[in-house]
């Protein structure tokens, strides 16, 4: 990536996950009896732009996401506790931050154990996961395909935004201090 590119300094490298100037640095390894890691893993949904396939553009087919022009229509996320030595993973909490389609009627999903909330736009969705990682503050942050689908989506479409939303700092361990 280069200089302008949100992600630059952000790298997974031999089992070490790294971001240059501070925030989150772990070593990959087994957890121990007695000692507890917290994880979070953070899923999103993007509304992907629809198009044609064939030069003739006969067929519609969802594009691949593009953090410049879809938006996320929602974060789910799940923070747990593993407490080593083979122990059971307990769930800490779960929950979903989700922009309405229909404002005024309330959530549609009545999943038990799991907080709905929503987010009246996409920045505040993006803030407010931020927020939910800073309050949990998990020794280890996961999503599918951390660096283009997930967390990396996040924080190259918070860059996109017409106010950017710089969830490279906000995700970090020091999210005040500024590179």
């Amino acid at each position: 990536g280069g200089r302008d590119d949100p992600l630059s300094g952000i790298g997974q490298q031999g089992g070490r996950i790294h971001v240059s100037g501070g925030g989150l640095k772990a070593t990959a390894g087994t957890a121990q009896s007695g000692h507890a890691l917290t994880l979070l893993s953070v899923e999103i949904h993007v509304q992907s732009r629809t198009g044609r396939t064939g030069a003739d553009n006969s067929l519609p087919m969802a594009l691949s996401p593009d953090p410049a022009r879809d938006p996320v229509r929602a974060v789910c996320y799940l923070h747990c506790r593993d407490p080593g030595g083979g122990g059971k993973i307990e769930v800490l909490s779960r929950g979903c931050i989700v922009l309405p389609v229909a404002r005024g009627k309330g959530s549609s999903m009545g999943v038990p154990g799991v907080r709905v909330e929503e987010a009246r736009d996409e920045a505040v969705l993006l803030r407010r996961t931020a927020d939910v990682v800073r309050f949990r503050d998990p020794d280890v942050l996961v999503s599918w395909d951390t660096h283009g689908a997930g967390v990396g989506y996040l924080v190259r479409r918070g860059a996109e935004l017409e106010k950017p939303v710089d969830l490279a700092r906000l995700l970090g361990r020091t999210p005040g201090e500024r590179r």
